[in-house]
């Protein structure tokens, strides 16, 4: 990522028009595409060279888990390395490299 780039900057501009009117004004009532959010931003602002996901849409709506990769995908595009741990297949298929963990050893 870029040192000039703000990491929170991208996240605010990835979010759809219609959260913007609710973004994260008060984290307690905001949901869990905002949580999800401050906590991607909190990650990013320390700067790391890898970002690691662990089920970073598990519990959430497909619609809501569907924003938050995209918004992991733009991170990604803009340089960082993710490591992401998910059971959902569909969001694996969108990684460059999958590891698959069965009964704690590497099958794939």
């Amino acid at each position: 990522m870029s040192s000039s780039v703000s990491p929170i900057r991208p996240l605010w501009l990835s979010v759809p028009p219609n959260r913007k009117a609710a973004a994260c004004s008060n984290i307690a009532t905001a949901g869990a595409f905002c949580s999800r959010r401050v906590a991607l931003a909190r990650a990013l602002a320390h700067e790391p060279a890898v970002l690691l996901a662990d089920e970073p849409t598990g519990s959430l709506d497909r619609t809501t888990g569907e924003q938050i990769m995209e918004l992991l995908a733009e991170i990604h595009g803009e340089g960082l390395t993710i490591v992401m741990v998910t059971h959902e297949p569909a969001y694996a298929k969108l990684a460059r490299r999958i590891i698959e963990i069965e009964d704690g050893r590497i099958i794939h």
